[in-house]
């Protein structure tokens, strides 16, 4: 198998037409994160082995669709956790306040330190996670709470094939309970209505009990889909700390 790249950074796998993309899964959690572009079990179960030697530990898959889940179970990977998948109709959105801003060209450091703040660790994504989120479709930005000019809070949002994806929205503990995650859900909408959506998507833990509340708001309800991540091998998540 051939590696290019330097973990913990994105590091290519590639083995005859099979290809892969691996980085660490955050700088706090001594776990491994892998993607398969194409290939077959064989071919995972390789790079996996490399990749948990490489992070020192278990390695998660990305969040997959039922149909995708089979090739990484014969690879030997176990359900870890499930994710709900909710949707809504774009409409028509004021803007909001001016301090919401959208930009195509985000500082991902401020935005790892937002997202430190805003997640426990195992859910922290990592300036790496963050760049692989905003590379996920053809067209995203991000729509930026700031005062003063410090970051208070972020929603990351990608538009592909008529539809919006809601990557992540994080807000400075300091700054919640003042509507921030509303008015950015807001300024996608209209960001998404001028990019030509017609729905917007996002996933949500099942036990997120704030965030689904705040998406219902929102207008997004749940749909039949659930996306699974898996893990290799499945172990608890106290385990995989670094700090």
């Amino acid at each position: 198998m051939q590696i290019d790249g330097n973990w913990p950074g994105e590091v290519l796998l590639r083995r005859g037409w099979a290809r892969g993309a691996a980085r660490q899964w955050n700088p706090l959690m001594r776990a491994g994160s892998l993607r398969l572009h194409r290939g077959n079990s064989s071919f995972l179960a390789e790079a996996t082995e490399w990749v948990a030697g490489a992070a020192g530990g278990p390695v998660l898959s990305p969040a997959l669709y039922p149909s995708a889940v089979r090739v990484w179970e014969r690879s030997g990977y176990q359900e870890l956790l499930r994710l709900n998948v909710m949707e809504k109709p774009v409409r028509a959105t004021p803007e909001g306040p001016d301090w919401i801003t959208t930009t195509a060209d985000p500082d991902f450091a401020a935005l790892e330190a937002v997202d430190r703040a805003a997640f426990d660790r195992f859910w922290h994504m990592g300036s790496g996670g963050l760049v692989d989120a905003f590379r996920s479709t053809p067209r995203s930005v991000v729509v930026e709470a700031r005062r003063d000019g410090t970051l208070l809070g972020y929603a990351m949002i990608g538009h592909q094939a008529g539809a919006c994806f809601v990557q992540r929205v994080a807000v400075d503990p300091t700054s919640r309970g003042q509507g921030l995650a509303s008015a950015m859900l807001n300024r996608s909408e209209v960001w998404a209505r001028k990019a030509g959506a017609a729905t917007m998507i996002l996933n949500v833990r099942p036990d997120n009990e704030q965030a689904r509340s705040l998406y219902k708001r929102h207008g997004f309800n749940d749909t039949v889909t659930t996306l699974h991540v898996l893990s290799f091998p499945a172990d608890s998540l106290s385990s995989w700390s670094v700090s």
